[in-house]
């Protein structure tokens, strides 16, 4: 360490302080009593300034440290600094460090110099030592060498010294390694070049052959020093080799043996070729192993560590080694190649007019690039050198060292002498490490997760950090967040794998497909009408729950409703409602009966027992060349008659060998066609039917029913033409007064109920010669409550049906006795006519007489006709006509 210390009275300060001691002696001397009681003395300012080493080489780090007294503020080179502290400065080329410290009362400034130590340049030989084929064979095996900046070149194995560059041929009987050495200007290191020519001579079947390779630990060494030698011995032929023999002759230079190791296939010295000439581990000259058996393909391995001879020699030397093994197959000995270390002459030693040598290093990592937090493990190995220092810090001669640098670094061993020093430099790159990133699959979802009998759901997912991204089951590859639909049509996992550099993720979402229900039949739970008897003519209030349903039909003109519900009828006589509930597995029906007491039916051939039927078939479309059922349930039926829209009869109960119950029963035909059936139930002169259409495109059922005496009864009288003509003329007169005098209540006579034939309507109001179709009723039911009618001739449709039953028949009852007479029926016709502007003709009115049973039907008919007559026909300045031809056209 130097230090330089400059420190300076100002002349004012000088001139001040001899001024003051003046006037402190004065009144001293004069004994004045007011005299100064205290004098302060303010210190001049002052600084120090130094590095920690000096001379440095170009590039090193060096530090600055300062101190200052009495100071109020300092510069370091000019930049303000702290009155003391340090700072460390790369300086490239000498330097001068000058701080300058300020006080109260004065200034001072110190300086140090960094001086940049450049060693003189120096280049160092090179060389490179290869086989290159030329001409032909056998002249292919050239050992061809190149060198640099080389004095001297020589090439062991007997071939000595050797121009710069040049070739030779080499023909090696066995693996022969070549050693170039080339030696360049003082204060460089010899460059040397290896090149083993592996010989691999023909291995006969069964053939013990041993290789031996050797090493040593250090290339350049010193007196007192360890040499470490590795000996590898390695069967290559393809037999075993036995009683197998290691030597190594100990080379000019070893004097002692310092330590020994082994693998376990190994034993120390030999057990020799008879039994009586076994050798030792150690002599003189000589290491021994022996090896009881080595297996074709196996290895031995010895290593033993020797040290080197003090030297008074004034110039370097080398130690060269050459090892061998054999074995009891063999009849000679298999030579290692031969390594070299070169002892360095120690600089105390002076021989004549030597120059002296500057100091030799070598540095060499184990790896040059670590991740970050790794390590490394430093070799160096010095010669001429009195102390080495890497990276600043003292260390042996020779050794190593792991280091963990955080950062990439460049370590630098310097091996200095008093001739000079020398450096070497190697450099660690740290790889920072990188925190990984991996995939995350955050989400993958389906809409809909499940179907019923397959379909499309659509994928949906999201992820992050992932640079691919792939869904199996046929999707492939898609972005890294999106949608996709995807038609499925089983149960499926689909899994998303996302994927990046860093790793892999995968998230799964199940869609469940399940087989559709199986539909089942709907189920009719219940059906009634309140209140179910009646006495007069009311409205009845039917209600009707289902289950499965999808639509729901109640006959006698009530049409399609809700598939639970109620509605309200008006009933003028007993009725059975029948009600239909369909799905895509068929149909099922229930019914009602509202009967009505207080009066009959009146007598006839059945009397007051109706018949009613019922009509299913099993399916509501069959193709061409299907089969269906069709089945029949019905009440009070002595016969039945079932065909078709063609005239073909199916069953017919009146025929012998008859096989089908008329009250119920199915048969199953062949559709070839739309077919139209037609069920016909008869009980004595009554009866009732039934039809049910099956299309190919869907099944239309309608129902008709029409019950008439099928005969004219015999009365049993037969008189002339005069007494016949006055029978009817009073029985006429009779019944008149009777239907004018005996009516006690709306609708009956003594009881009985006097009713027209009843139209059934749909929606409101729809005349039974009229079929009502839906496609969705598959069965038709039908319960009639009809008084006898008087018979009609032969081939007349009910339609027409009078009220007044022709002459002849006695013992029916006429049907024309009603609750209002007939001219109050057309004036309310007429009236309500007039209200709508509409004009009616006589045969319309009756037409709708003919076809109502009451004035609530008579309305309906009536607003229907005025509704479709004005819709389709011009008016007349707000009148529109309708007659007899317009009103069946509205139901056509």
């Amino acid at each position: 360490m130097q230090r330089i210390t400059h420190m300076r009275m100002p002349l004012v300060a000088t001139t001040l302080a001899t001024v003051m001691g003046l006037l402190i002696a004065a009144f001293a001397v004069s004994g004045a009593p007011h005299m100064v009681s205290a004098i302060t003395y303010t210190e001049n300012t002052s600084c120090t300034i130094d590095v920690d080493k000096n001379p440095v080489d170009k590039g090193d780090v060096v530090t600055v440290v300062w101190n200052s007294f009495n100071a109020t503020s300092a510069t370091l080179n000019g930049v303000s600094v702290p009155l003391q502290g340090s700072q460390q400065f790369t300086p490239t080329t000498d330097m001068t460090f000058t701080i300058v410290v300020e006080g109260p009362n004065s200034s001072s400034n110190c300086s140090v110099q960094v001086d940049i130590w450049e060693p003189i340049p120096v280049t160092s030989p090179t060389c490179t030592l290869k086989v290159a084929p030329v001409g032909v064979p056998p002249l292919e095996n050239w050992l061809v060498w190149t060198t640099e900046h080389a004095n001297t070149v020589t090439i062991d194995n007997g071939i000595g010294e050797v121009s710069a560059i040049g070739s030779i041929l080499i023909e090696p009987a066995q693996t022969t390694t070549y050693t170039l050495t080339a030696v360049g200007d003082a204060h460089t290191t010899p460059a040397t070049c290896t090149y083993t020519h592996t010989i691999t001579p023909p291995t006969p079947t069964g053939q013990c052959t041993l290789d031996i390779e050797k090493s040593v630990d250090l290339s350049y060494t010193t007196g007192g020093n360890d040499l470490s030698y590795t000996l590898t011995v390695k069967n290559i032929g393809n037999a075993n080799c036995t009683n197998v023999h290691v030597r190594d002759d100990i080379p000019a230079g070893i004097t002692k043996f310092v330590s020994e190791t082994h693998t376990t296939n190994v034993y120390l010295g030999h057990k020799g070729y008879q039994a009586s000439q076994s050798i030792p581990f150690q002599t003189a000259n000589q290491r021994n192993w022996g090896i009881d058996t080595l297996s074709s393909g196996e290895t031995a391995r010895v290593t033993w560590v020797g040290r080197v001879a003090p030297t008074s020699q004034c110039q370097n030397y080398a130690i060269e080694n050459i090892a061998y093994a054999t074995a009891d197959e063999l009849n000679h000995w298999f030579e290692s190649n031969k390594v070299t270390s070169t002892v360095v002459a120690p600089q105390s030693q002076v021989c004549g007019q030597v120059e002296n040598p500057l100091p030799l290093c070598t540095l060499t990592p184990a790896q040059t690039t670590i991740a970050q937090g790794g390590n490394v493990t430093f070799v160096w190995t010095s010669a001429n050198a009195s102390s080495v220092k890497l990276n600043g810090v003292t260390v042996a001669t020779n050794g190593s060292q792991t280091v963990s640098p955080t950062q990439s670094t460049t370590y630098t061993l310097i091996a200095a002498s008093q001739y000079g020093q020398k450096s070497c430099s190697a450099q660690v790159n740290v790889q920072p490490v990188v925190e990984p990133h991996p995939p995350v699959c955050e989400s993958l979802t389906a809409s809909p997760t499940s179907l019923v009998g397959g379909g499309t759901t659509t994928l949906t997912w999201d992820t992050t950090n992932a640079s691919s991204v792939t869904i199996n089951n046929g999707v492939g590859s898609v972005p890294v967040d999106g949608s996709v639909g995807v038609a499925v049509s089983a149960t499926t996992n689909f899994v998303l794998t996302a994927t990046n550099a860093d790793g892999t993720d995968t998230c799964s979402q199940i869609v469940t497909v399940t087989a559709p229900p199986t539909e089942t039949l709907p189920i009719c739970e219940s059906f009634t009408a309140s209140p179910d008897t009646v006495s007069t003519s009311r409205d009845v209030t039917l209600t009707w729950n289902t289950t499965n349903a999808t639509s729901v039909i109640i006959n006698n003109g009530i049409g399609s409703v809700a598939v639970d519900g109620s509605t309200s009828v008006f009933i003028s006589d007993d009725i059975t409602y029948t009600l239909t509930a369909s799905n895509g597995a068929g149909q099922v029906s229930c019914t009602t009966h509202i009967e009505r007491t207080g009066g009959g039916g009146g007598g006839g051939g059945g009397g007051s027992v109706r018949p009613r039927c019922e009509l299913a078939a099993s399916a509501a479309r069959v193709p061409l060349g299907g089969r269906v059922t069709l089945s029949w349930d019905n009440d009070h039926t002595s016969d039945i008659t079932l065909e078709d829209n063609r005239g073909n009869v199916l069953v017919d109960t009146e025929e012998s060998g008859n096989r089908y119950d008329e009250d119920k029963d199915s048969i199953e035909v062949t559709l070839d066609r739309t077919t139209t059936y037609t069920l016909t139930a008869l009980f004595g002169s009554r009866k009732d039917e039934c039809e049910v259409e099956v299309t190919a495109g869907g099944i239309v059922l309608s129902a008709t029913r029409d019950i008439s005496l099928a005969d004219v009864p015999y009365t049993g009288f037969d008189a002339g033409p005069f007494l016949t003509t006055l029978f009817y003329t009073i029985l006429v007169l009779w019944s008149i007064g009777v239907a004018y005098v005996l009516v006690v209540e709306e609708g009956t006579v003594f009881g009985f109920s006097l009713t027209r034939r009843k139209k059934v309507a749909a929606q409101g109001f729809m005349p039974t010669f009229m079929p009502q179709h839906s496609d969705s009723l598959v069965a038709a039911e039908v319960a009639s409550a009809v008084a006898p009618v008087a018979v009609l001739p032969e081939g007349v449709p009910t339609l027409e049906v009078a009220a007044v039953a022709p002459a002849g028949v006695a013992e029916e009852e006429s049907e024309t006795a009603t609750t209002e007479t007939e001219s109050e029926a057309i004036d309310m016709l007429e009236e309500r006519a007039h209200e709508s502007q509409t004009l009616l003709s006589s045969e319309a009115i009756r037409f709708i007489l003919a076809q109502t049973t009451d004035a609530k039907e008579r309305l309906q008919l009536l607003e229907t006709a005025i509704a479709h007559a004005k819709k389709n026909h011009p008016s007349d300045d707000g009148w529109v006509v309708v007659n007899k031809e317009r009103i069946t056209a509205c139901f056509a």
